[in-house]
């Protein structure tokens, strides 16, 4: 039998090396990342769509002239998130696959996108996007979330 293909190892070593600064700053949060942290080893690829436990994805907050933030509702879920996805082949890193992944979200392959306030978005952010925008209001143009190095 088999394994199924497994990531290109930028992938997993990006995940792996960008979570130990993460946690080390937000050690509240190793208890909801511990399943990551242990997909990394096993032989399913986590960023793949059929990834048993849920799968790695990348996203970007995109903010205008204006100091407004997009956010698209999700197709699938219809969640509304930042623009974001998945890594295809050939994409070393998940910082790579974003740009593509901001491009690709133009009306019609999302139920819906707009622009909203920083302050005043609509719904919980999660928890990328409210780093993305404190790192916005400092005066950073990214902020990868532990990931910076990679």
């Amino acid at each position: 039998m088999s394994q199924p293909p497994q990531p290109p190892a930028p992938i997993r070593s990006h995940v792996r090396t960008g979570g130990t600064p993460y946690l080390d700053r937000h050690p509240e949060e190793r208890a909801a990342l511990a399943p990551l942290l242990s997909a990394l080893d096993a032989a399913d690829d986590p960023t793949a769509r059929t990834a048993p436990a849920g799968h790695v994805t990348c996203s970007a907050a995109v903010v205008d002239r204006a100091g407004r933030v997009l956010h698209v509702r999700h197709r699938v879920t219809g969640l509304l998130l930042a623009p974001g996805g998945h890594v295809e082949p050939g994409e070393p890193t998940l910082l790579a696959a974003a740009p593509r992944e901001v491009e690709v979200h133009e009306p019609g392959r999302c139920l819906s996108w707009d622009r909203w306030p920083l302050d005043a978005l609509p719904g919980p952010v999660v928890p990328p996007t409210r780093a993305a925008i404190e790192g916005i209001r400092a005066g950073r143009l990214f902020t990868g979330m532990g990931w910076e190095a990679a």
